[in-house]
């Protein structure tokens, strides 16, 4: 049976370049010093604008009530002329992107509660005291909504991140001078979470991978963001895990390594699910519940290959049984040289085979070991010893013959239904 997953329509998918855990590209610190000077740069200049503008708007204000205004030699009022052009008109370009909402104190400057969204569209929200954003406060960047205190325009010590779409947390800990700085946590879309250290907003040191159960864990070294190595920690009352599995190192596939160890199975994985003869015809082998499984639970991982998907449009079904979108450019693929557990089991998601009566689903997830991969997720609770299956959910354009004629027989049931 051929079996290649799509997902497109996934909305827990990555985009582009979404990682589970969000991985910019590295800069020096230089580099990160002068962006942070030019942002300050930015804004102070706004400020002046801002403040200039509302003295301008004061003086206008006495010149209508007959108040007296300091004029030059000519009669006109000096600094009015530095803001106006050849033409007359004032340059307003900047502040026509840059947009302050809130209460200003008599010297034009911010003061009391308001809200600054910049024209790249970082929003700072929060209390101004003579143009300066202080105490706590909220800084939206990009799909990030940071809230903590802010001293001298820089976010610094308790903070908490939020995703402005689902409004989950997805980091608590410490800032220092704007950016990650010391113990924290980040939670992952998949349930899992890192306790650990940063510098300079990239984890650093010892650090601790919690599986989506959270009990479960890896515990290791990572270094500017990437995690090196580790030891596999089995909870209270579960048995030692295995010698084998115990280590664990870093080992993110390519377009022709799927790992420097096939057969190292995950710990996590071999606490909840087993491999045996599927029940559905025609499939050879299938997933297993090994113990009961609630729901929304991470049942098995999805690692392999990393290939371009117009390889994988041009090559042949055969060559696409175990193909799995991951993002739009590119794809995991488990080739048919690596379908048997004999020969690959380091992850176990690929042997999920499809059914419409599915209990799972496909969603994006981290491993420390495979780095951003795919998942397959409960959507209901699992009984012990029940076939783990899953909707592969084809593209009208991508659906094989024996996905048809199953969808048709389905289809008939559910006529027949109503």
């Amino acid at each position: 049976m051929t079996k290649r997953k799509n997902d497109k329509n996934n909305k827990y998918k990555k985009k582009a370049v979404v990682p589970v855990v969000p991985k910019a590209p590295k800069k020096t610190k230089k580099e990160r010093k002068i962006e942070k000077l030019k942002r300050r740069e930015v804004r102070l200049k706004q400020e002046q604008k801002m403040e200039r503008k509302n003295q301008l708007k004061s003086q206008l204000q006495q010149e209508q009530d007959g108040s007296d205004i300091e004029y030059d030699d000519e009669g006109d009022d000096e600094s009015f002329d530095e803001d106006m052009d050849g033409s007359g008109q004032e340059e307003e370009e900047e502040e026509k992107q840059d947009v302050y909402e809130g209460s200003y104190n008599k010297k034009g400057q911010k003061e009391g509660h308001g809200v600054l969204t910049m024209a790249d569209g970082c929003k700072y929200e929060g209390i101004w005291k003579r143009n300066q954003l202080v105490g706590r406060c909220k800084v939206t960047i990009d799909d990030t909504r940071i809230e903590g205190t802010s001293v001298d325009w820089e976010m610094h010590g308790e903070c908490r991140e939020y995703s402005v779409m689902t409004g989950e947390v997805t980091f608590e800990g410490q800032y220092k001078n704007g950016e990650r700085n010391g113990p924290g946590i980040i939670y992952l879309v998949d349930g899992g979470k890192i306790h650990g250290i940063w510098k300079s907003s990239q984890m650093d040191g010892q650090c601790t991978y919690y599986y989506p159960d959270h009990r479960f864990s890896i515990k290791g070294k990572w270094k500017d963001g990437d995690f090196v190595s580790g030891r596999a920690i089995a909870p209270k009352g579960v048995p030692p895990i295995d010698d084998d599995v115990v280590e664990i190192k870093r080992d993110e596939a390519t377009d022709t390594l799927i790992s420097s160890d096939p057969l190292q199975a995950d710990p996590y994985e071999q606490h909840y699910v087993f491999v045996a003869p599927s029940t559905i015809p025609n499939s050879n082998e299938g997933l297993f519940a090994k113990r009961d499984i609630p729901a929304n639970r991470l049942v098995s991982f999805y690692n392999g290959l990393r290939i371009d998907p117009k390889i994988a449009d041009e090559r042949d079904w055969s060559f696409n049984s175990n193909t799995m979108f991951l993002d739009k450019e590119t794809y995991i693929d488990i080739p048919p040289s690596h379908s048997l557990t004999t020969q690959y089991c380091a992850s176990l998601g690929h042997k999920a085979n499809h059914s419409f009566q599915h209990n799972t689903v496909y969603k994006t997830c981290y491993h420390p070991r495979f780095g951003d991969i795919k998942c397959v997720t409960s959507i209901k609770p699992i009984a012990k010893g029940e076939e783990i299956l899953v909707h592969y959910d084809y593209e009208e354009k991508d659906k094989p013959a024996w996905y048809k004629a199953i969808e048709e027989v389905h289809q008939q049931q559910q006529n027949k239904q109503q």
